[in-house]
C-alpha cells in the first residue's frame, strides 16, 4: 500500500494522519492512497461523488503565546485544525475498477474457447 498523501501537492500525511488515513483506505476498499479536500476537488474541476463521506484528519501547530515563559518550561501551546479529504476513489476521476475489465476479458476468452471446441466433432 502506497503512503496516504495528497493527490496536488504529493506531500505525505504524518503522524496520527497516517493511521487514520490507511483505516479508511482498508475499510472502504481503496487502493489508491491519494487524497484531496473538496476546496482542491472544486478548484480543479474534479467532483466528489455523491454521498461520499469525507475522512477528517488533523494538523497541530505551534502557537506563540504572548507574556513571559516560565524558565525551562517545555510546554508549547498547540492549536489543530481539522479538514475533511476525499479519496481519489471518490471522485470524478477515480480510477476504473480493474475487476470489471478482468471479467471482461475472461468472457471473451471463454467465447473463443467455445467456438473452438465446436470445429473438433
Amino acid at each position: 500500500m502506497d503512503e496516504p498523501h495528497n493527490y496536488f501537492t504529493k506531500k505525505a500525511y504524518k503522524g496520527s494522519n497516517v493511521v487514520v488515513l490507511e483505516d479508511a483506505m482498508e475499510e472502504n476498499g481503496w487502493s489508491d492512497a491519494a487524497f484531496m479536500t473538496r476546496k482542491q476537488a472544486t478548484d480543479n474541476d474534479i467532483t466528489i461523488l455523491p454521498r461520499s463521506q469525507g475522512t477528517v484528519i488533523t494538523r497541530w501547530f505551534p502557537i506563540k503565546t504572548k507574556g513571559k515563559r516560565r524558565l525551562g518550561s517545555k510546554k508549547d501551546k498547540l492549536a489543530s485544525v481539522s479538514y475533511t479529504i476525499y479519496n481519489i476513489s471518490q471522485t470524478s476521476i477515480a480510477p476504473p475498477d480493474e475487476d470489471e475489465d478482468e471479467d471482461e476479458d475472461d468472457f471473451e476468452d471463454e467465447e473463443d474457447d467455445e467456438g473452438d471446441d465446436e470445429g473438433d466433432d
